[in-house]
């Protein structure tokens, strides 16, 4: 579909201003107003974060109780189990937890729960699996504050639960040990937006604040938080939390970790992506480094995720590294088998003039990646999706939608039909039965049609600046480039320029020619362009003399030589 470019609003006075007195190009300065960032004290803030800008982790909720808990364990040898999600928040912060109570020699395991035969979050068969092996304390990761039921069998079982989560609570909160969660009614904390990792490793700050004679950590322990930060930033930005402030600080500082880190797992994972030697960027996790890992929990079993990070042998590192890719790769052909075929599904099986949300169900469709497929429909369609996977009588679904539209509201008000959902406003997971498909289909239709119209249907791009190509140099891609780290609350640049001559002959490039790479030419500059995924668009640009783009600007080194490339947003072609 068409979208709708907006280019964003600023105060041309405070923009002159900024520039002169933040010391900043005028082109970036545009950018950082309409960030809501209008003088030099917080243009320097945000432009400059420091390890010092991290909040104390006393204030979170029962943090306190918490460490106290894990002292009590250690000094008692009693048996401890992480138990996280399976995505990469989950398995990067139980895998800062499971390291560290390892360095105070800790019985500590870690369980990881499988995504499809298992489910999100923590369940009753593994409490009591917990209880035959002994475990006397369970420790949460980026899951649990609703899991109400599961703490009490845990506590009837003799166990405690600490919880450690960034998700919002429902009404009851669950009755465990501890409950460290910054969004938790009348928390101090000042930060709300910790992702799961950052709660963790808050939580093992605290543990070493415990542990150390004063408030500052022993210098083991400071050694182990500033290498931990590269997980916590791992998932801070593989989860899409705002990168802003404390966050802001965790992603700049935990990708500089990264790239040192001395962990074989670490080290493995950014050598079978092909990033050795490379400054790491919040990309390069959102599209590299998160997705292997991600692959694992979606195709097979995410603990080998946790098994990686957490070794300590090079060689073991390296296979699980090979494994994950692998499993990557087949994810990424079963993702475009499955996106195929619901693209097919959509022109046969969906009336796009009458339907506001498409729901469409399929017996050969694999659940671990439909989420994705559905992200990818909405952006085709600019319209709510709900994709489920049908096998042996109950079908698992996901959905993803578009800001006007509340899913997890929507599915709260249609869930008649539904054995269970789960999620939040624009994500959300459901299951139900084969034969109620159809009836959900239908009730939300109509709940869509009392809140949606189709002129809303229609994608908007938001432009920060509109440029002259020809401005676009080295230098100025430079100094924008320190607002890194991007990422949710903080997103990548994007310009637009218009009449660029297309020169040249596109070419398709990538695996199965997805992508398509052609050059602009804009008075005397000209740009090599990369539409990743566009390839479809081949025959519009071979046939065009001129376009309008919006783009991303990053800087490209091939052969020993810097330029100026430009990453397709959008694009609008003509004659």
């Amino acid at each position: 579909m068409e979208k709708r470019w907006t280019v964003l609003d600023y105060d041309r006075e405070i923009v002159s201003e900024l520039s002169a007195e933040a010391n900043v190009p005028p082109i970036m300065a545009k950018i950082l107003a309409t960030r809501g960032l209008v003088n030099s004290e917080a243009v320097s803030a945000f432009l400059n974060p420091q390890l010092s800008d991290l909040h104390d982790p006393s204030t979170l909720p029962d943090i306190a109780k918490a460490a106290e808990r894990v002292r009590q364990a250690a000094m008692s040898n009693q048996k401890v189990v992480i138990y996280g999600d399976y995505d990469v928040d989950g398995v990067s912060g139980s895998s800062v937890l499971v390291q560290f109570l390892k360095l105070l020699n800790m019985d500590v395991s870690y369980y990881i729960p499988h995504r499809i035969d298992e489910g999100y979050g923590l369940n009753v068969n593994a409490i009591r699996r917990f209880k035959s092996e002994g475990i006397q304390l369970v420790i949460t990761v980026d899951c649990g504050i609703n899991a109400v039921e599961e703490v009490r069998e845990a506590a009837n079982a003799g166990i405690d639960v600490i919880i450690t989560d960034h998700h919002e609570p429902g009404i009851d909160i669950p009755d465990a040990y501890a409950v460290v969660n910054p969004k938790m009614p009348r928390s101090q904390y000042p930060f709300r937006h910790l992702s799961g990792a950052g709660v963790a490793f808050k939580l093992a700050w605290a543990i070493a604040q415990t542990l150390s004679p004063g408030r500052r950590v022993s210098p083991e322990f400071r050694e182990f938080l500033m290498d931990a930060l590269g997980l916590a930033a791992l998932g801070t930005i593989a989860d899409v939390v705002p990168l802003i402030g404390e966050n802001r600080v965790l992603a700049k500082f935990g990708l500089e970790a990264l790239a040192v880190s001395r962990s074989p797992g670490v080290r493995a994972l950014i050598e079978s992506s092909g990033l050795d030697g490379q400054r790491l960027a919040s990309h390069h996790v959102s599209f590299r480094l998160a997705p292997r890992l991600n692959a694992a929990g979606r195709m097979a079993k995410a603990v080998t995720c946790v098994e990686l990070l957490t070794t300590n042998s090079t060689e073991k590192a390296r296979i699980i590294a090979e494994q994950l890719d692998q499993s990557n790769r087949h994810r990424q052909e079963t993702q475009q088998q499955v996106l195929d075929s619901v693209r097919r599904r959509i022109k046969t099986d969906v009336d796009l003039d009458n339907d506001l949300v498409v729901v469409l169900a399929d017996e050969y469709w694999h659940p671990g990646v439909l989420g994705i497929v559905a992200s990818r429909i909405v952006d085709d369609h600019c319209r709510p999706t709900v994709l489920v996977a049908l096998d042996e009588g109950i079908g698992k679904g996901s959905g993803r939608s578009i800001p006007q539209f509340n899913l997890f509201d929507a599915l709260a008000e249609c869930g008649g039909p539904l054995e269970s959902f789960g999620g939040h406003a624009q994500a959300a997971g459901i299951k139900i039965k084969h034969n109620d498909v159809e009836a959900f289909r239908t009730a939300l239709n109509s709940y869509a049609a009392e809140r949606l119209n189709f002129d809303e249907l229609v994608c908007s791009l938001a432009i920060d600046v509109e440029i002259e190509a020809d401005e676009l140099t080295i230098d100025l891609v430079n100094v924008i480039d320190r607002m890194q780290p991007y990422g949710e609350g903080n997103r990548e640049p994007v310009f637009c320029s218009m009449g660029l001559r297309l020169a040249g002959t596109p070419r398709l490039v990538g695996k199965d020619d997805r992508h398509l790479a052609f050059y602009v030419r804009h008075g005397n500059a000209s740009f090599r362009t990369v539409g990743f995924g566009m390839s479809d668009i081949y025959d519009s640009v071979s046939t065009s003399e001129y376009c309008d783009m919006a783009f991303k600007a990053r800087v490209h080194e091939y052969n020993g030589r810097e330029s100026v490339q430009l990453q397709i947003a959008d694009i609008k072609t003509r004659k």
